[in-house]
């Protein structure tokens, strides 16, 4: 795919990125509609901070993912080994072309220019399809999380954690 720019997202961006969270929500195969909700208080909150990244193609907002560098509710106490990818998402139009494997591709670089060893997410363990999408990609399987509260909604969900080696 060519004519994609990957950058970090600014405050002006953030009705783009969170309408690509939207529709690719209400795209998704039930398990992630359900998941993630409508809103993004914490892609919101993550905006001034540097952490969203925008990806366009031919200058058209097209997908984004929030890149952390720690995630203590999921992985623990941060080790200063690893960042941490969330809401990878692509808008609808543009999904099954390998905008996804191309946003974590990015993911990596910036995390091995941090001098970090390791790409860590995580998903909803009943989701088998953005599961076996991971393990496709070269991520391993890092065990399962209970009772994790939502971010985007009342409740509680359980997750799956998965890691893959950065280039170094």
């Amino acid at each position: 795919m060519t004519g994609v720019e990957v950058v970090t997202a600014s405050a002006g961006d953030q009705d783009a990125v969170v309408g690509i969270l939207r529709a690719a929500s209400a795209a998704g195969a039930g398990a992630r509609a359900s998941t993630w909700g409508r809103e993004f208080p914490d892609v919101i909150r993550d905006l001034p901070a540097g952490l969203v990244h925008l990806a366009r193609l031919d200058g058209r907002p097209v997908a984004t993912f929030v890149l952390r560098w720690s995630d203590e509710r999921v992985w623990g106490p941060d080790d200063g080994e690893a960042g941490y990818l969330h809401r990878l998402a692509t808008h609808p139009d543009v999904a099954g072309r390998g905008l996804g494997a191309q946003l974590i591709a990015v993911a990596a670089d910036l995390i091995c220019g941090r001098g970090r060893r390791w790409l860590r997410l995580d998903c909803d363990r009943d989701n088998e399809r953005l599961r076996a999408y991971y393990e496709g990609l070269g991520f391993a399987h890092a065990g399962d999380v209970d009772y994790l509260p939502r971010t985007t909604r009342p409740g509680y969900r359980a997750a799956s954690r998965y890691q893959r080696a950065v280039r170094q």
